[in-house]
């Protein structure tokens, strides 16, 4: 088999190559010009070298059950809890944002609301819309520079 370049093999409108170099798996096979994956690899249905996964596992990934128990693991790891324990909170709470009391549904984005937690105790506080969340982590969870803000709108709102 002649021994081609990926972009020479491009130039040529060729669907594959050959490098005469064995794969991350040790195959020593053609590889396709749009991904660079060995076409053993391929066939055997191996891991990718780029994502780390082969085929079946990119499917079950990509599924909802995939995507599911992949938030399960994120919260257990990030916050230490389950999304039963989340789903409680978010009854607590009416599905809405516990500062500004919106509904996640009526919320501009689709995204669920977050895990607002102190970050020097992990303690959980509670859900919060992305805006919210992001609005006291802006004023670095200060109590006395959420107060100032509160004192410079109410000077505002008696202008009107």
């Amino acid at each position: 088999m002649k021994i081609i370049t990926k972009t020479e093999a491009k130039r040529q409108g060729l669907t594959q190559y050959y490098t005469g170099k064995p794969c991350k798996n040790g195959h020593v096979a053609t590889r396709y010009t749009k991904t660079s994956r060995c076409s053993e690899c391929k066939k055997n249905n191996d891991t990718n070298s780029y994502t780390g996964y082969n085929t079946a596992q990119l499917k079950y990934r990509n599924s909802e059950k995939g995507k599911e128990n992949r938030y399960r693991l994120w919260l257990k790891f990030k916050y230490g809890i389950t999304p039963e324990q989340w789903n409680v909170m978010y009854t607590k709470q009416n599905g809405c944002c516990a500062i500004c009391k919106k509904q996640s549904g009526k919320l501009k984005s689709n995204r669920k609301l977050a895990v607002d937690h102190c970050h020097d105790t992990n303690i959980i506080r509670g859900l919060l819309c992305q805006a919210c969340n992001t609005a006291i982590g802006k004023l670095h969870h200060d109590i006395t520079i959420l107060q100032n803000a509160i004192d410079y709108l109410s000077e505002f709102n008696k202008c009107e």
